[in-house]
């Protein structure tokens, strides 16, 4: 079989009816393929061989697996959450408020212990290295093989979680470690949860990795794997071992990025229908944007880590916040649906037949989205600056980091760069504190054959 020297970008969808793949020359849509899902490995692998004949640059997977991991407890690993916190200070327990069949699949231990900061820098109190360390050995005596450590302030100051962490790991060595500053926002309960819910994850996404390179390899392919991000970046599959928070709605992502772009569009309301099921979300600059209303999963708060999504079944109301909004793409196995949508007046969605696009190809959005996706990381933090110098060293110093973790996701060395840069003063802290966010991207590298 000749091969096409021209690089491609190959993205798969994998559904509960289907494997999807597409070919991509830039934003061209070569090829597209579908298979049923009878065996998920034969499919992926006959669904890539098909697009053989192309020479890949990338191989990005669009999928839900981990997020529907939480739907069968039983592929979830036991917890061990370490919270510092002030003395006294704490209320309610680490796994409040979780749905009980999760809770008792990832509660393996929690234990509350002094340490954290407050958001200008004082240290709450000191570590107890010895209590840590007992707190751990019983943990690990119970089975507990991941630990989940958030600090009090640590997405402003996270020395309490470095260190701790830096401790597990050396007395500890068969444990994983997940940092809450690494995977949440701002607010503590919504860190910690997604901190828990990462090391719950992360063996299940060892797997996932192992299986799909297997298949890589089976189908002939030496391109790099990649996974759709929460907020449809791309991912490596070393970083997806270590953070599979981060891909929890990567098949939404890929599906909503990838039908505003067949749609032509930027801005859009994107619904997918499937049978008598719709999703719907915003796309804002062809991405899902995150939102200031902290999300929830599977009933468990997360923050802002995922996009809002609305759910509904037909005939029904799929209405998230798009005030204003007129441009709605429909995709998905039954688009013709959409007119039995309906949406409440009060949140400004006005359906009608002339602002509704069904693009041509709306089976392969996800799999579009995932071939059009690439590395990005966005980094959030609280940080004290009491002059411009000082908060210019400050975004300096978060910016670096930006870049050598968007790097670390899976990009080209040569080619991360700073995107946005936005500092917010928070003006019901003390004078100085801001909100910090960045946001890199990178190119994935050039030059792999299949």
């Amino acid at each position: 079989m000749s091969v096409h020297q021209e690089p491609v970008r190959i993205g798969v969808s994998v559904t509960a009816d289907a494997v999807r793949a597409v070919a991509l020359r830039g934003d061209v849509l070569l090829e597209h393929t579908e298979l049923a899902r009878e065996n998920d490995d034969d499919a992926l692998r006959d669904a890539l061989a098909a697009l053989g004949h192309y020479r890949a640059t990338a191989v990005s997977l669009a999928s839900g697996t981990l997020r529907d991991a939480l739907d069968e407890p039983d592929q979830l690993a036991p917890v061990a959450v370490l919270r510092f916190t002030q003395p006294g200070g704490t209320v309610l327990p680490p796994f409040s408020g979780w749905p009980e069949p999760i809770r008792r699949a990832v509660r393996g231990a929690h234990l509350t212990l002094p340490g954290g900061h407050d958001l200008t820098g004082r240290e709450l109190a000191p570590l107890d290295h010895d209590g840590i360390l007992r707190g751990v050995e019983r943990a690990v005596r119970g089975g507990v093989r991941d630990i989940a450590i958030c600090a009090t302030g640590s997405c402003a100051i996270p020395d309490h979680e470095e260190q701790t962490a830096e401790l597990v790991r050396h007395s500890f060595p068969e444990v994983t470690v997940t940092l809450s500053h690494e995977v949440g926002g701002i607010g503590l309960r919504d860190r910690e949860n997604a901190a828990a819910l990462n090391a719950a994850l992360r063996r299940r996404a060892a797997h996932l990795v192992t299986g799909l390179e297997r298949v890589l390899r089976a189908a002939g392919l030496a391109a790099p794997l990649m996974f759709v991000a929460n907020h449809a970046g791309a991912i490596g599959p070393e970083y997806l071992r270590r953070f599979p928070v981060a891909a929890l709605t990567g098949d939404w992502s890929a599906t909503a990025s990838g039908a505003a772009h067949l749609a032509g569009v930027r801005r859009a309301l994107v619904c997918e229908l499937t049978g008598d099921q719709v999703r719907a979300g915003m796309v804002v600059a062809g991405t899902p944007p995150r939102t200031r209303t902290p999300q929830t999963l599977r009933g468990i708060r997360v923050g802002d880590i995922v996009p809002e999504i609305t759910t509904a079944t037909l005939p029904g109301v799929a209405a998230p916040s798009v005030a204003g909004q007129r441009t709605t793409v429909a995709v998905g196995r039954t688009p013709e649906r959409i007119m039995e949508l309906t949406a409440p007046p009060p949140r400004g969605w006005n359906l009608s037949a002339d602002d509704i696009t069904v693009p041509s190809e709306h089976a392969f959005a996800a799999a579009v989205g995932a071939a059009r996706s690439r590395p990005e990381i966005t980094i959030e933090r609280l940080v004290r600056a009491e002059s411009d110098a000082a908060l210019d060293r400050v975004r300096g110093t978060l910016s670096e980091q930006a870049l050598a973790q968007t790097t670390s996701a899976g990009a080209d060395p040569a080619t991360p760069r700073v995107e946005q840069v936005r500092a917010t003063p928070v003006s019901y802290l003390p004078g100085g504190i801001h909100h910090l966010v960045v946001r890199a991207s990178g190119d994935l590298p050039r030059g792999i054959r299949s």
